[in-house]
């Protein structure tokens, strides 16, 4: 992205009044799930971000911070990150995570975690460009349908 262009991307915090727009762009189909970004955004562990151009939604960071770990300690949690089709390939998303990044160093929050499908090569590429690697710690998930 161009100077020029990358001065005019403004990160803000996201607000209730973000939640239509991001549902719009990321989960039209999902609408159910607008009482879950809802209540996430605010509060002292909300890190959620807005990229806004010309005033319009160009990208966001759903990101929060939780207790984690071993041993239990605050880090942030990237829930989701998207940027509108035609303002990808601009470097929106990296300035997402750089102010997300700079947000939890003045926190004295250590780690930004961002958990990604392992079969996403394209998703796991990009975020190692931007210096992200596997961690210690590994997910282990159960179906909560069955008791076999």
């Amino acid at each position: 992205m161009s100077t020029s262009k990358r001065n005019a991307v403004k990160i803000r915090p996201m607000t209730r009044g973000d939640i239509d727009p991001v549902l719009d762009m990321w989960w039209s189909s999902f609408i159910s799930k607008r009482k879950i970004v809802a209540s996430q955004l605010g509060g002292l562990r909300d890190l959620s971000l807005i990229a806004e151009v010309e005033g319009h939604l160009a990208g966001f960071v759903l990101a929060r911070i939780e207790y984690l770990g071993i041993p239990i300690d605050e880090i942030c949690i990237v829930q989701a990150i998207a940027v509108q089709p035609e303002y990808r390939q601009q470097g929106i998303a990296g300035l997402l995570i750089r102010t997300l990044r700079s947000q939890c160093h003045s926190k004295e929050i250590a780690t930004v975690r961002v958990l990604v499908n392992k079969n996403n090569k394209q998703l796991l590429d990009y975020f190692g460009r931007l210096n992200f690697h596997s961690s210690d710690i590994v997910n282990l998930d159960r179906d909560t349908g069955s008791e076999t």
